[in-house]
């Protein structure tokens, strides 16, 4: 799975998705 797929997925939880990313 891509990262950045998962974090556009979430959507809503892009903000938290993209902490726990970086």
């Amino acid at each position: 799975m891509d990262r950045r797929s998962f974090i556009r997925k979430a959507g809503v939880t892009g903000v938290g998705a993209a902490a726990a990313a970086a």
